[in-house]
């Protein structure tokens, strides 16, 4: 037969002499079973971010450097602060409304701080504030921890500091905003 390899001819209606090889399919199925799986569990669970600032040392800029603005009277500054004690106390100080002046120590509850006692301190400092007075730093407060501070500790003094349950249904959940500019300082305050 002109035109045909030999080689072709001698194979002609014979199956190939290879065995094709089953695919191996168990890392494919471990990645749809156990990994896409963890991953989309991952994405709908909502994390609990805490945004924390260093404190500032420097004051406001000067009225009347650099510019041609009139001067103006600067807003009062509070400039809360909270201490965290290596006896798991917390020292609130500079409050406009609470303790004796300005400051309230709220004792730990066991070897933990007793954090419903200290949301409670920061909520009343917040509502019974003077009124009438514009206050810079309204909604700030400085946390000054040790360093020897129990990191889990630190974590659920931030979320007191934060938020506070809203009046009407304590129980249900919903927070409101208490102190949501938060600088974190190691330390102690001099």
């Amino acid at each position: 037969m002109p035109g045909i390899a030999p080689s072709k001819i001698a194979n002609k209606g014979k199956r190939p002499t290879e065995k094709v090889k089953k695919l191996d399919l168990t890392v494919i199925m471990n990645l749809m079973v156990i990994l896409i799986p963890a991953l989309l569990a991952q994405q709908v669970t909502d994390y609990a971010l805490h945004e924390v600032e260093f404190p500032t040392q420097a004051g406001p800029a000067k009225p009347g450097e650099g510019s041609d603005e009139p001067e103006e009277k600067p807003a009062e500054q509070i400039k809360l602060k909270l201490q965290l004690n290596t006896d798991q106390s917390v020292m609130i100080i500079n409050g406009k409304a609470i303790g004796t002046d300005g400051q309230l120590l709220v004792p730990a509850a066991g070897d933990v701080p007793d954090y419903e006692a200290i949301n409670k301190a920061l909520t009343e400092e917040k509502e019974n504030r003077p009124k009438g007075k514009n206050y810079a730093d309204a909604d700030q407060i400085t946390i000054v921890a040790p360093t020897t501070f129990p990191y889990q500790d630190i974590i659920r003094i931030l979320d007191a500091v934060r938020f506070h349950p809203t009046k009407e249904d304590p129980n249900s959940g919903a927070r409101l905003d208490l102190f949501p500019i938060i600088s974190l300082s190691p330390g102690s305050i001099g």
